[in-house]
């Protein structure tokens, strides 16, 4: 099959709470906020940063020896060697400034990547209930996410009060101190059963109203206290207690990722599966390495769980 462009989504599970700062210190409850979409607070992992871990590892991914060291070598040099042949920029792009032969700067040679990374935005999200912890989302985010765009289109969102459930109950159930009513959705978890990446999540799903979504996340984040030692007395320093917040492990995550074909009018393919092959073993490091801050504090690892160019 020959196209301009591909368009991928992934699945993503937080192993580990996770930590992508705004920078500095903010007025608040928290000095060391998480980014969020300005449009609704719902906390994200901006593609900038998941494209820069990816990029770090790609080396790594390369089983040819020779090959990976220069791919490193291009990695750690100034906007990148430019070079056709190289995986590096070729996937990522690059920006540089050439040099004339007396060694003078010159003009600036850029050009675009074959791989865009999108924001990835929370799916599911973990809180715990009075009914044991379980995962929340909304319609919308379903409708994004999956191929059920025709159903859900059809089935009304529950009420602010309700929550639609894969199984009957006459109780209801509190997510903090908000208390909901239960209401059974056959239609819609059957669907939702048979999506793979969903399936060990589909009997504690809880699809709430999209209003009170945002709330019931940043309510439920983690929030940690940390202190700095005086490392000449072992003490703490005076005035150094700050806090930080997370998005809590288990958090699933939907990312989106655009590879885009520049032999198309050559009708070559060979690099997009090549591409494919590679940016999955990239991604499997997440696993490994994390993503964001406080990866020395147990902060940052996430898992695949679905790869590029396997039907969801």
């Amino acid at each position: 099959m020959n196209e301009f462009y591909l368009s991928e989504k992934l699945y993503l599970v937080a192993i580990d709470p996770i930590h992508v700062g705004t920078g500095g210190y903010r007025l608040g409850s928290v000095d060391n906020t998480i980014i969020r979409d300005p449009s609704n607070k719902i906390p994200k992992l901006p593609g900038s940063g998941i494209s820069g871990v990816v990029k770090s590892f790609y080396p790594y991914t390369n089983e040819n020896q020779v090959e990976a060291k220069k791919e490193w070598e291009c990695l750690i040099s100034e906007g990148g060697c430019g070079k056709s042949s190289c995986a590096i920029c070729n996937t990522f792009g690059f920006s540089k400034q050439t040099k004339d032969e007396k060694g003078k700067q010159g003009s600036n040679e850029s050009r675009k990547g074959r791989v865009q990374f999108f924001d990835a935005n929370i799916m599911l999200f973990p809180v715990f209930t009075s009914l044991g912890t379980k995962w929340i989302t909304t319609l919308n985010i379903l409708k994004e996410n999956t191929k059920e765009t025709e159903l859900i289109n059809l089935i009304q969102p529950p009420k602010k009060d309700t929550v639609f459930v894969n199984s009957s109950s006459n109780t209801n159930i509190a997510i903090g101190w908000v208390s909901f009513k239960q209401l059974q959705n056959n239609e819609l978890f059957s669907k939702i059963q048979n999506i793979s990446y969903l399936k060990q999540f589909a009997k504690d799903i809880l699809v709430i109203n999209e209003d009170v979504f945002s709330f019931l996340v940043n309510n439920n984040l983690e929030v940690r206290t940390s202190i700095r030692i005086d490392h000449k007395t072992g003490s703490v320093i005076d005035g150094a207690l700050f806090t930080y917040e997370a998005i809590p492990r288990s958090t699933v995550f939907s990312l989106e990722i655009n590879i885009f074909n520049y032999d198309y009018f050559n009708n070559q393919n060979v690099q997009i599966q090549y591409i494919k092959d590679r940016l999955d073993k990239a991604l499997q490091m997440l696993e490994i390495v994390g993503l964001g801050g406080m990866n020395t504090r147990g902060f940052g690892r996430m898992k695949l769980l679905n790869f590029l160019g396997v039907s969801k």
